[in-house]
């Protein structure tokens, strides 16, 4: 719960006419300086991954396969027309490793994604 959080709104349209929303997430972290070598496989400083959970976060409703040492993990699914909010985490696999990130938004309805303030002291 000390990682990030991102509060993920789909706003309403008037010509939503679907019961179901498709959201594709792609979670980036900054390439590796030695990333550009030609035919040299480097690995990342960090191993990512995220999860979506309901507005309420006591419900997972999806997550990456497997924290993956990569630049960007993608994650796509379908929520119903009743879940509209959502709460995005990106996270590392270790504990307590700090790293900058992008969060990049896919889908077929207007959207908002906005920081969650830390309640912490």
């Amino acid at each position: 719960m000390k990682n990030p959080q991102y509060r993920l709104n789909l706003l309403p349209h008037e010509n939503d006419t679907k019961e179901n929303r498709d959201i594709g997430i792609v979670l980036s972290q900054f390439k590796s300086k030695l990333d550009m070598v030609p035919y040299s496989l480097v690995p990342y400083e960090f191993f990512i991954g995220l999860y979506v959970l309901d507005k309420e976060m006591f419900d997972l409703v999806t997550e990456s396969d497997k924290w993956t040492n990569s630049q960007e993990v993608y994650l796509y699914f379908t929520v119903n027309e009743e879940l509209n909010e959502l709460v995005v985490m990106p996270t590392t696999q270790e504990s307590n490793q700090l790293t900058s990130f992008k969060i990049t938004v896919f889908t077929d309805v207007p959207c908002q994604l906005t920081a969650i303030e830390s309640k912490q002291g």
